[in-house]
């Protein structure tokens, strides 16, 4: 690989002022000039092999990473200090960063936001663009830190990349040795102008080994007067002050990079195009936030052409992703300081987290001594230690990335939807111990549930039941208010159903009377919205579909109108009725709909010589024929579409 002519002569230079180096220490280059060049000449090899190209679980083919790469936004310092979201809104891109940095470089982020393969980009622009920083930068030197061995050190490892093997005299005591091999190599970076790369500080599992790592990078940055090394790590795992070193941390995608990196991605323009309109037509437009995740739905797209219709599935595939496979693929394992504090109880804590959060505790975010006192309720479960929190939580976010320090007194999920999917988890596993007050305080992981549940039908009818809302439900639509509902309609067919209900001939309601009040129909809508959205594998089920166009029901008869509640919003009605027109609704109404009789009778005409025409309302009422059956709603709104189907 070493082709130029100019570049060799660089290498020969090197060799050269390396060996008198050495000599100068009372030490002698243990290797030949040829040998020299060869180690380098496969080091590049390598480094262009690791650089050249991208990939991860679910891709089919790997990808190129030059023409995969988006160029990211960097914080000028970590997230985790800050203080204000002025220092959010300042960011530099990595041209910017090289060009001005005389300080070694130390690059953070969440798992998945990129750190690798930037390392990947920058190796790849110095070996095969002669325009990218070419006084600064010749050759890169790559070291994956998770393959340093238990008694290597990173000092130890840079000397057998980089060729540079000394002989010592039995009298040389090994701390010598250690200064003579920083001194050489400090020598050889700033002759062949190498720039270190140094991946994955998070991934050294041994504390002992890290503690010495951390130490020789120490050393490598004050012996150094340029960039002579750029190191990566997850946020988490970065508490450390190196001296002669920048910090920066790498900022979420935005849009114009989310629609750059599905066309980089994608070698059709049609199919980049349809996957950008899918996305921010939907909720991945609020999930696609990392290199990681937005390669996740390219990668699924381009092998099935699709996405996941469900985005909670895909929520739990990348929890999944970030607890275990990202690092499996990997080959990291990574040990916990906690006993039996694996993936599975990891998950299972921060379910539970995620659910006192939002119940008990009110709150999306955490200030630490908030996180703490929901740690000390439920870290005996987990047999975690009681004054452990910070480190346990420091642990997770290290591990998997899904429970992130932001800001210097700030912890909150990686997102908001992780945190809505890894709640709903708790909640399938222990829906009895679910209150009336906390459940209109879940409509969004309620419905999430739903999707995670073997039997969503149950969980759904037991969420209402949970709710009373079949008795509010039966208690408004008593016999006197449907009858005297059926004799308007009846005697006044041109008179709309929110026009009849908003006359005085209504019975004056309270409010709190109605099966949805004003301070729980926020509840509902997000509640059936998401479901409309998420479409749970619901089966054929009587009572849940009866119970849907109860609420249904619910959301014609009362809209904005003089002093009405406006209870549903359009969206909604519209969420609703796409849902109804989904086989297994059409199918359920279709078998059961003889348990109610047709409220109206369509051939009696009333005092002025009309007859009711079913056609020309939106609408059917239907009563309950068995009126001692409580688990179905006494009476329902039928759209005409349902009426048709079964003349």
């Amino acid at each position: 690989m070493i082709e130029s002519i100019l570049f060799k002569k660089l290498i020969d230079e090197a060799y050269v002022k390396i060996k008198n180096h050495i000599r100068n220490q009372k030490s002698a280059l243990a290797i030949k000039k040829s040998d020299f060049e060869e180690i380098l000449d496969n080091h590049i090899t390598h480094i262009l092999n690791w650089c050249s190209e991208i990939s991860f679980l679910e891709t089919s083919q790997k990808k190129d990473t030059i023409k995969t790469y988006v160029n990211l936004d960097y914080f000028l310092t970590p997230k985790r200090i800050h203080f204000s979201k002025k220092e959010r809104e300042k960011t530099v891109r990595l041209e910017e960063i090289l060009k001005r940095e005389n300080h070694n470089i130390v690059i953070l982020g969440d798992p998945g936001a990129g750190k690798t393969t930037t390392l990947k980009y920058i190796a790849y622009k110095i070996l095969q663009d002669e325009t990218f920083f070419p006084e600064e930068f010749n050759f890169p030197v790559l070291v994956r830190l998770k393959e340093l061995k238990k008694n290597e050190t990173l000092i130890d490892k840079l000397a057998d990349t980089l060729g540079i093997y000394i002989k010592v005299s039995e009298s040389e005591v090994r701390i010598n040795k250690y200064e003579i091999l920083l001194s050489a190599i400090s020598s050889t970076v700033n002759q062949l102008r190498c720039l270190i790369l140094l991946d994955g500080f998070d991934e050294i599992q041994n504390p002992n080994l890290k503690n010495e790592i951390l130490t020789d990078i120490e050393n490598l940055s004050v012996n150094s007067d340029i960039i002579s090394f750029i190191l990566t790590c997850r946020s988490a795992d970065f508490y450390y002050s190196i001296s002669n070193c920048s910090i920066y941390e790498i900022k979420p995608l935005v849009d114009e990079q989310v629609e750059t990196f599905v066309h980089n991605w994608f070698k059709d323009q049609k199919k980049s195009n349809k996957l950008l309109q899918i996305i921010f037509a939907s909720a991945y437009k609020y999930y696609a936030l990392k290199p990681l995740t937005l390669a996740h739905l390219c990668a699924i797209y381009e092998r099935t052409e699709s996405i996941p219709e469900k985005p909670i599935l895909l929520y739990k595939k990348y929890t999944e992703l970030l607890l275990s496979d990202w690092d499996k693929q990997n080959r990291v394992k990574r040990i916990s300081a906690f006993s039996d504090f694996n993936n599975d109880s990891k998950l299972n804590f921060l379910s539970h987290l995620a659910y006192l959060s939002k119940t008990k505790y009110d709150i999306d975010y955490f200030e630490k001594d908030k996180l703490q006192n929901i740690y000390r309720e439920i870290c005996e479960q987990y047999t975690l230690p009681k004054k452990e929190a910070i480190n346990v939580i420091n642990e997770i976010e290290s591990h998997t990335g899904l429970f992130l320090q932001t800001g210097f007194n700030s912890f909150e999920f990686e997102h908001k939807t992780i945190q809505e999917y890894i709640t709903s988890e708790y909640i399938v596993n222990n829906f009895n111990q679910l209150s009336e007050e906390y459940i209109y305080k879940l409509p969004n992981e309620l419905a999430a549930a739903l999707l995670l549940s073997d039997t969503p039908d149950e969980l759904f009818l037991n969420v209402l039941k949970k709710l009373n809302f079949y008795s509010k439900y039966n208690s408004f639509f008593d016999k006197k208010r449907i009858e005297k509902y059926l004799y308007h309609l009846q005697n006044f067919p041109a008179l709309s159903d929110s026009e009849w209900f908003g006359r005085n001939s209504l019975p004056r309601v309270h409010p709190d009377e109605l099966p949805i009040n004003s301070n729980h129909y926020d509840f509902y809508n997000t509640f059936i919205s998401r479901i409309s959205i998420e479409k749970p594998n619901f089966s054929e089920n009587k009572n849940l579909c009866f119970w849907l166009l109860g609420i249904y029901t619910i959301s014609t008869l009362f809209k904005e109108n003089s002093n009405q509640l406006e209870l549903f919003s359009l969206n909604t009605r519209f969420y609703l009725e796409n849902l109804f027109s989904d086989s297994f609704f059409t199918n359920a109404i279709n078998s059961n709909i003889t348990i109610y009789s047709l409220g109206v009778d369509t051939d009696r005409k009333n005092k002025y010589g009309q007859k009711i025409n079913i056609k020309d309302r939106p609408l059917i009422p239907y009563i309950l024929k068995n009126k001692e059956d409580n688990d179905l709603p006494n009476f329902i709104y039928l759209p005409t579409k349902f009426y048709k189907n079964n003349r």
